[in-house]
C-alpha cells in the first residue's frame, strides 16, 4: 500500500499514506466504539483493510484485480464501492459515485465517512482557496448521501469542520 502511493502527497504537502493510515485509525476508533455494531466484529480486518485501501483503485494505477490478490473479495468489492469510475468524464462519474453511496451499505459510508473527516481534517489553507471552496460542495454532497451513518459523531463532526473552515475563509 505504502508502495503504491509512493510518492504522492496531499495538497497540503503531506505524505499521502498519513491519510490512510488516519482514515484506518478513525474506522479502528469506530470498531473500539462499538458504532459498527455486531458485523463490525465479524469484518474488523476486512473494514481495517478497506480503510486502508480505500483510494487504491481510484488514485493509482492499482485495480479490482490487484486488490483481490493482497486482501479478499469483501474488501476489493468495498473498495470498488469506495472508488470514482476514473475512465468515465468527470460529471458523469461523480453523479453515478454519488448514487452508489446513497444505496451502499452501512460499512462502505462509514468507511467513506472517515474518508471525508479525514479530509476535511487536513485542510491546512496553503491548498488555493478556489480548490478549498470546490472540495467542502462535494463534501457536503457527500454527506447528504451517507444516509445511514448521520447518527454517527463522526458526522456531526464532518459537518462542524466544514463550518469551520468557511468561517476561516470568511464565507
Amino acid at each position: 500500500m505504502h508502495q503504491i502511493h509512493r510518492g504522492q502527497t496531499r495538497r497540503g504537502g503531506e505524505p499521502y499514506f498519513n491519510h490512510l493510515i488516519e482514515v484506518e485509525e478513525l474506522c479502528r476508533q469506530l470498531l473500539e466504539q462499538n458504532e459498527f455494531g455486531l458485523q463490525g466484529e465479524n469484518n474488523r480486518f476486512d473494514i481495517l483493510a478497506t480503510a486502508l485501501l480505500h483510494d487504491s483503485i481510484e488514485d493509482t494505477a492499482t485495480d479490482y484485480e490487484d486488490v483481490l490478490r493482497v486482501a479478499n473479495r469483501q474488501v476489493a468489492d468495498w473498495v470498488g464501492l469506495l472508488s470514482e469510475d476514473k475512465r468515465k468524464p468527470k460529471k458523469i462519474r461523480r453523479l453515478e459515485y454519488l448514487d452508489v453511496l446513497g444505496s451502499t451499505c452501512f460499512v462502505v459510508q462509514t468507511i467513506k465517512l472517515a474518508d471525508v473527516y479525514s479530509n476535511l481534517s487536513g485542510v491546512n489553507f496553503s491548498e488555493e482557496r478556489d480548490w478549498i471552496l470546490e472540495y467542502l460542495e462535494r463534501s457536503k454532497q457527500v454527506l447528504e448521501k451517507l444516509q445511514l451513518v448521520r447518527h454517527l459523531n463522526l458526522f456531526t463532526q464532518s459537518q462542524e469542520t466544514i463550518s469551520k473552515i468557511k468561517s476561516q475563509l470568511s464565507l
